[in-house]
């Protein structure tokens, strides 16, 4: 059974006929227009929006290297932090499975 979900399924599409002699002229697009994001995509601590523009990334200069600054140093420092503990956690399993290995290869000399 084949199942079909829509949204706005009774929007049909329109398209205007243009006279031939409006279809040549093209409107000039400034480059920058072309290379404009719109506004910064950082949220403040009350929830209000950055005003400045937004570069490649979609924030602004000072919101996009302090994020990918921050970011970056608190990756590793968890990584860091789960490795070490997952050392901790399971070291008791490595040292009596390393015991019992030498004491099975001491008693077969």
């Amino acid at each position: 059974m084949e199942r079909r979900v829509t949204v706005n399924d009774r929007i049909e599409r329109l398209e205007l006929e243009v006279p031939p002699e409006l279809r040549s002229v093209e409107m000039p697009v400034e480059p920058a227009l072309r290379s404009r994001q719109g506004p910064c995509l950082y949220f403040g601590t009350k929830g209000e929006r950055c005003s400045r523009q937004a570069l490649e990334g979609g924030y602004c200069a000072s919101h996009q290297a302090n994020g990918a600054a921050s970011l970056s140093t608190r990756s590793y420092s968890r990584v860091l932090a789960a490795t070490i503990a997952l050392i901790l956690i399971v070291w008791p399993y490595i040292s009596d499975l390393v015991r019992d290995l030498l004491h099975w290869l001491a008693a077969s000399h």
